[in-house]
């Protein structure tokens, strides 16, 4: 099961570049920047009450904002599921328009 997910730190990153509002809105994305989504506790009691063993975390929406939020986003999912390796596994995010993005998924692969 793929489940949205945002690390805390990418969550923070996202909610400066929002000025604070509870929403990022602009030319290329529109986002509730909700507390849940980095709330592991929440996501882990909400995958025990359907019975989900695993989850896939991502946000593939966040690949919009560029290749150096997508480096952050892999890394710092990478970490949570190094945390919980029975319960989530990173899904790679990267920018489409940015033509290092087959280095960054090699790194995806490779290195986290």
């Amino acid at each position: 099961m793929h489940h949205h997910f945002l690390p805390e730190r990418v969550l923070d990153r996202l909610r400066r570049l929002a000025g604070g509002a509870p929403r990022l809105v602009n030319e290329v994305i529109s986002i509730t920047l909700s507390p849940l989504l980095a709330d592991r506790e929440a996501h882990l009691s909400a995958m025990d009450a359907a019975g989900i063993g695993t989850a896939l975390l991502t946000y593939s929406g966040v690949s919009v904002l560029g290749a150096e939020l997508c480096r952050e986003l892999n890394s710092e999912l990478a970490r949570v599921e190094s945390e919980h390796p029975n319960r989530f596994r990173a899904a790679a995010h990267v920018d489409l328009d940015d033509p290092a993005a087959p280095d960054e998924l090699r790194r995806c692969v490779g290195e986290l």
